[in-house]
């Protein structure tokens, strides 16, 4: 009897997830007798779910248009502010933390330069994490999580970051980094939540095939994507594109090898060649500077040969995304010419693609496990 009532629950639970995911994921407001018809359930079985929901604070009313001109009938859509979670990711200079509801919208936004090697991290996220929340007025009670973003290689079985160049640092704790954060921590390496979010972007349809993320910021990484799931590979290291060799002993890399992709095509580079920010690089380029443009030139060629690199191992649409993305779109153009030159396959290089979600991605990918897990619960 009681396998029986387990089941019975577990029929009802999945009823409820169904419904609440209607919602969630339909762009208007429906009214009952649409949910019904789409989610094919009774009546009296979707007002008993819905009214939880309701009760719940997960969905809302709100009205339906009426193409017949009548009076609209009452709607339901999710409330998407019912709960939020938060993005932070760890430079080498900055740290950045990004609130969004369950609908990935922007609640808040804070970058401040700090030099992270020379503090106590932990410390140091967990005080600017509780004056972003106060500043924000946003409510504790609602946050599910915390999402911290790393630009290196995240090993949830030892606990450790295991390599992070970026950082200039191997076996970091994840315990000591998140021992002073007082609610539900999850790591995620910078490229693979990046590719996350940038999948969850895409129409329902198209999440589900094959791509892979290339991340350029201060750092380079990448994510591979296979059938809609990443592929982590058999030590969690897949899609570390920084580290391909592109130039054999070429220009030394922070990870203590030469050529790597990372000293080529990183802002990085641009920072220690120059002694300038990203912003004044590309401003001076829009100038014409001629050694900037010279550099960037460079950039763009190196960039064009690990594509080409990507899609002959892949064969799967290319994804650049990071803050640097916003930058290379400019001359996209340019830089599919160059990879089309060196393809032996493809007549255009029309696969390669600029993320939709900004230099904020990141961020919106590590909160996206905290808002799966409730979206999953419900």
């Amino acid at each position: 009897m009681s396998r029986q009532n387990n089941m019975t629950d577990e029929r009802r639970n999945d009823t409820k997830n169904r419904i609440f995911r209607l919602f969630y994921e339909s762009k208007v407001p429906l009214s009952k007798q649409q949910a019904a018809n789409k989610i094919r359930c009774s009546m009296p079985t979707l007002y008993k779910n819905m009214g939880e929901l309701l009760n719940l604070g997960y969905i809302e009313e709100a009205e339906t248009f009426d193409p017949r001109g009548g009076r609209p009938a009452i709607g339901y859509r999710v409330n998407a502010d019912c709960f939020f979670a938060i993005g932070i990711s760890i430079s080498a200079n900055h740290l950045r933390f990004l609130a969004v509801n369950i609908k990935y919208k922007e609640l808040a936004y804070r970058k401040i330069r700090t030099d992270i090697k020379d503090k106590d991290a932990s410390k140091l996220m967990s005080t600017e994490l509780e004056s972003f929340i106060d500043d924000n007025s946003l409510d504790r009670a609602k946050l599910l999580g915390v999402g911290i973003v790393i630009p290196g290689v995240v090993d949830s079985t030892s606990g450790s970051v295991l390599h992070s160049p970026t950082l200039r640092t191997n076996r970091l704790s994840l315990d000591e980094l998140k021992k002073n954060i007082k609610y539900p921590v999850y790591f995620g390496n910078d490229s693979t939540c990046g590719g996350i979010a940038e999948m969850l972007s895409m129409s329902m349809d198209l999440r589900a095939g094959n791509y892979v993320y290339l991340f350029l910021e201060n750092g380079v990484g990448g994510s591979i994507f296979h059938d809609g799931k990443p592929y982590m590979g058999d030590n969690g290291r897949s899609g570390e594109f920084g580290h391909m060799c592109i130039v054999p002993d070429g220009k030394p890399c922070n990870c203590g090898k030469k050529g790597c992709l990372e000293a080529y095509c990183s802002a990085m580079r641009i920072s220690t060649e120059l002694g300038i920010s990203t912003e004044e690089f590309f401003s001076g380029l829009e100038e014409e500077n001629p050694k900037y443009k010279q550099i960037w030139e460079d950039v763009l060629a190196k960039l064009a040969v690990a594509i080409d690199n990507l899609r002959m191992a892949f064969d799967c649409p290319v994804i650049i995304g990071g803050f640097l993305s916003g930058y290379v779109e400019k001359y996209l153009s340019e830089l599919k010419e160059l990879v089309r030159s060196r393809s032996i396959f493809d007549s255009d290089a029309d696969y390669i693609i600029i993320e939709k979600n900004g230099d904020k991605t990141g961020m919106t990918g590590a909160a996206t496990f905290f808002i799966q897990q409730f979206i999953e619960s419900v």
